[in-house]
């Protein structure tokens, strides 16, 4: 039980994918973890209000970012749109997934052979920040509630259980086989809050990314002979106009309404949040953040096109690098994203020198 409850936390699949040593470095807050009314939206929304409008643009899906191009010094940024728009930039901050990074911008690290121009960065990432990008952990935690019916005076339980995880179909004594695995690698379902019937439970890893497949009554079904399997029955008073003919009939319980996440499949994201795995350790969360083009001695090498000629010309901060799996202390957590925009929001400040004492 324990175990799952870990892997829900650090969204790996087995807990034998962690660093031990990488994990003693994770701040973890004080107080209690909250629910924003409205959801995070309602940040976001509130933040965006105080923009000029327009400066926010949506289904803008990114195709290529240019950001090095060593024979023209005065090159900017140029983000590639789907949509076949093209946007100017001095610097760009990315802040996509982990998930959405180790599968667009891995090119040449394990393949030198690869179409380098499929990269979402053109030049592709040097090999040091790949190597950081290929290393570090991404892991799945997918959300599901379920609205139970609920019948008069009843409070839905929050359970705990745990199963012997063998394989579907090999039969043990006591073993209800008809309960999915993706179930027996669960750990608990639990209301919402203590009276309410919406009924919330953690999905993760290659359990979560096989239920994102599966229909919304397969899901439901598997939940219900779960409930049913500990016990769990709504009792519901039946009586007739004899008192005496009124009996109590224990019914399955009714599920009225799901819904559930699905980030491993979506392509934006490719699962939920970062873990420093096996091979890696906090230096490489480090390297994922560091902007580029990385500087020697404050400039970078170019050559001019019409004489050849080798310069230093400084050119920094093309390409910056926020989100969860940037913050050393704090990946994984939404305060670790917040975070790490700040960083990137203070170090083009600093660079402009819009920063207080600099």
């Amino acid at each position: 039980m324990r175990e799952h409850i870990e892997r829900s936390i650090t969204g790996a699949d087995s807990l034998h994918h962690l660093s031990l040593a990488a994990n003693e470095e994770y701040w973890e807050y004080p107080g209690e973890h909250l629910t924003i009314p409205n959801g995070y939206a309602s940040v976001v929304d509130s933040l965006a209000a105080e923009l000029p409008g327009g400066t926010i643009q949506f289904n803008k899906k990114v195709k290529r970012i240019d950001w090095f191009n060593p024979y023209n010094p005065s090159h900017v940024v140029l983000v590639h749109c789907e949509d076949g728009s093209l946007v100017e930039a001095d610097h760009v901050i990315i802040t996509v997934s982990l998930g959405v990074l180790k599968a667009e911008a891995l090119t040449t690290i394990e393949d030198d052979n690869v179409d380098q121009h499929n990269s979402l960065f053109q030049p592709p990432l040097p090999q040091w920040k790949q190597s950081a990008i290929s290393k570090l952990g991404f892991g799945l935690v997918d959300k599901c509630f379920l609205a139970m019916k609920k019948p008069p005076n009843s409070i839905y339980p929050h359970r705990q259980f745990t199963f012997d995880e063998q394989e579907e179909g090999n039969s043990t004594e006591g073993t209800n086989t008809s309960i999915p695995m993706w179930m027996r690698r669960n750990f608990s379902f639990y209301p919402i809050h203590k009276t309410s019937n919406v009924l919330c439970m953690w999905l993760i890893g290659r359990d979560a990314l096989e239920v994102e497949s599966l229909s919304d009554e397969a899901v439901i079904d598997g939940v219900i002979k779960t409930m049913e399997s500990f016990g769990y029955r709504e009792e519901k008073v039946i009586s007739s106009n004899n008192e005496h003919d009124a009996y109590t009939n224990k019914e399955p319980p009714q599920v009225e309404e799901i819904l559930r996440e699905k980030w491993g499949s979506n392509p934006l994201f490719r699962g939920s949040y970062s873990y420093v795995a096996i091979g890696s350790t906090g230096n490489d969360i480090d390297t994922l953040s560091e902007p580029l083009p990385r500087l020697s001695g404050g400039s970078c090498v170019t050559v001019d096109i019409d004489t050849g000629i080798t310069s230093h010309i400084p050119r920094p901060l093309q390409l910056l690098f926020g989100g969860e799996a940037t913050h050393r202390q704090c990946y994984s957590t939404t305060h670790g994203a917040f975070l790490s925009g700040v960083r990137e929001a203070q170090r083009l400040m600093k660079h402009y020198g819009l920063l207080n004492g600099t």
